[in-house]
C-alpha cells in the first residue's frame, strides 16, 4: 500500500468506526477519550501523506477547524494524564480530569414538578480559559461537539462521504 493510502484505511476501518460507537452513547467517557485519541492521530496519517509534521498539519486545520486542537489536548491528556504547557505548544487545558462526563440524575430521581425531559449526560471539556470558538468565547465544549466538526473537516477534506 502506498503512504498516500494509508490515511484512507486507518479513517475508514479505525477513526469512522470508533466515532460511530461514542456518538451513539455520547456520556460514555471511555467511548470519548477513545474516539479522540484516533481523531487526533489522523493528523500523524496526514503527516506521513505530505511528509510534514502532525504539528504542521494541525497549524493548516487551526484556521478552519479550531476543535482540533481541543481534540488534540483531549487525546493528550487520555494518554498522559497531566499537559505539560510549553510555550511552543499552549494547551486548552491541563490534565485529564478536565475531559469528564456529566452526572445528571435525570427526570425520575428529581422532586415532582421540578425535573426536565430530554435532560442529557454527555462528556465534556472544561478549559482552564475560555477560547475562542466561532466569535465566542467559551469555557466548556461537548466532546461529542468537537469530535463532529474534526470529522467533518476530514471528511471533507479525504472527500468521504458519510
Amino acid at each position: 500500500m502506498e503512504k498516500e493510502h494509508f490515511i484512507y484505511d486507518y479513517y475508514l476501518n479505525i477513526v469512522k468506526p470508533t466515532v460511530d460507537e461514542f456518538l451513539k452513547d455520547k456520556s460514555n467517557l471511555r467511548r470519548g477519550r477513545l474516539a479522540a485519541i484516533v481523531v487526533d492521530h489522523v493528523r500523524d496519517y496526514r503527516a506521513v501523506q505530505l511528509g510534514i509534521t502532525p504539528n504542521k498539519v494541525l497549524e493548516s486545520m487551526e484556521s478552519e477547524c479550531r476543535d482540533a486542537v481541543f481534540i488534540r489536548d483531549v487525546c493528550n491528556a487520555s494518554k498522559h494524564a497531566i499537559l505539560n504547557q510549553p510555550a511552543k505548544i499552549p494547551r486548552t487545558f491541563t490534565h485529564t480530569k478536565q475531559v469528564m462526563a456529566e452526572k445528571n440524575e435525570g427526570a425520575f430521581a428529581a422532586v415532582f414538578g421540578e425535573a426536565m425531559f430530554g435532560e442529557s449526560n454527555y462528556v465534556f471539556i472544561k478549559f482552564d480559559e475560555d477560547q475562542e470558538l466561532n466569535g465566542k468565547l467559551i469555557s466548556t465544549r461537548s466532546l461529542h461537539e468537537s469530535i463532529n466538526q474534526v470529522i467533518n473537516y476530514w471528511d471533507k477534506l479525504l472527500n468521504i462521504n458519510s
